[in-house]
């Protein structure tokens, strides 16, 4: 990665995003990073330059997207952990499968 980024940068075609990401610790600090430059170049816009709204539908779909993406990753980690939970009570034949996580949830 290092001889990309000196060569990118010999030619002169360093992106935005891998400034951002080199200048960042993590990746979330990234996307804040563009999150900004992105809201810079949409205050930039007024209606005459973007007169549809197109490039402040896409933002939106951009945030919604990861606030998506961040919620399922958050999902997964704490169903993982909650299938993870050891019951203390045995399952019973008609029980519902929620109805067995639920208990398991509320008990432990």
């Amino acid at each position: 990665e290092q001889h990309i980024a000196s060569v990118r940068e010999a030619l002169g075609v360093e992106s935005h995003y891998s400034r951002a990401c080199a200048s960042s610790e993590t990746e979330s600090e990234a996307g804040d990073i563009m999150d900004q430059q992105f809201e810079e170049m949409n205050n930039k816009l007024n209606s005459v330059t973007d007169p549809t709204g197109f490039l402040r539908m896409v933002r939106r779909n951009n945030l919604f997207n990861r606030d998506a993406a961040r919620f399922a990753e958050a999902w997964d980690w704490a169903w993982t952990h909650v299938l993870a939970l050891p019951t203390s009570q045995p399952v019973k034949a008609g029980d519902t499968y929620l109805r067995q996580v639920m208990q398991t949830v509320v008990i432990n």
